[in-house]
């Protein structure tokens, strides 16, 4: 924009470069807003710039429920699930965390799961959620038992760490914080023909998918809530706009307005 020294910036050039940005993503933009605003508060401090311009930094506002949950139909995921390779050690884990994924909505939850969740005499699985820290517990249902099985079996790899998903390479350790194992779903994306679709790609896609097919089959929101561990019935809400059938029946006419 032609400026070349922190204290030539002015409220206008700030405007202008935010402007600039609007057919971004609203998360973009924000993201944005906050890295720019923390180096114009770096530069007032270091007294590089004469006036502190934060305030002049318009982030856009983001509204809850104002958009619909990306999901899967239940042939789609159909074709994930099947298209996993269960010939191979890494095949078996994908599997098992997919299928965990996909029948529970788990997210990053399922890095952290360890041998002593499956009580598989009592068929259920105790998860400690790593947002809220508490203990979810859910029926062993015949699919995850299978996969889980499989991987436990003939996947994983010889190691004395105590969580479910390890690497399948030395080291054998679990996977960082940081991995929130996109890449298994992109590459299941991917064998079912479907990377090129619009919208998410990672493991969130299956617990938004597992929320609008529980609300199409009549659930109620609060049971909903208390299988994706929902502390606050408000985040389960969120789904309810994906429900179009249900949308449908409570939508007013253009007769009606009229009347």
């Amino acid at each position: 924009m032609g400026v070349a020294r922190v204290d030539a910036i002015a409220p206008l050039h700030l405007q202008q470069f935010m402007a600039q940005r609007d057919q971004l993503a609203v998360a973009t933009r924000r993201t944005y807003a906050v890295t720019l605003r923390s180096f114009l508060a770096w530069a007032y401090g270091a007294g590089l710039a004469p006036f502190d311009w934060r305030v002049a930094v318009m982030s856009p506002r983001r509204f809850r429920q104002a958009g619909v949950r990306d999901w899967l139909p239940e042939l789609d995921i159909t074709r994930i699930l099947a298209a996993v390779d269960r010939s191979t050690p890494i095949g078996r884990r994908d599997d098992a965390v997919l299928v965990l994924a996909a029948r529970y909505g788990l997210p990053s939850d399922i890095r952290g799961l360890s041998l002593a969740a499956s009580d598989w005499r009592h068929g259920i699985l105790s998860i400690q959620q790593a947002k809220t820290g508490r203990t979810l517990v859910l029926p062993l249902v015949p699919d995850v038992v299978e996969a889980l099985t499989a991987y436990l079996r003939d996947g994983r790899p010889p190691t004395t760490s105590r969580l479910v998903f390890v690497r399948p390479r030395a080291p054998c350790e679990p996977f960082v914080a940081t991995n929130n194992l996109a890449t298994i779903m992109r590459g299941a994306l991917r064998r079912a023909g479907l990377a090129e679709r619009t919208g998410r790609r990672g493991l969130y896609l299956f617990r938004h998918s597992l929320a609008s097919r529980m609300l199409a089959a009549g659930c109620a929101i609060k049971v909903i809530g208390d299988v994706l561990g929902h502390a606050s019935t408000e985040t389960t809400m969120e789904y309810a706009a994906v429900d179009l059938t249900a949308l449908r029946r409570v939508a007013v006419s253009e007769a009606e307005v009229r009347a």
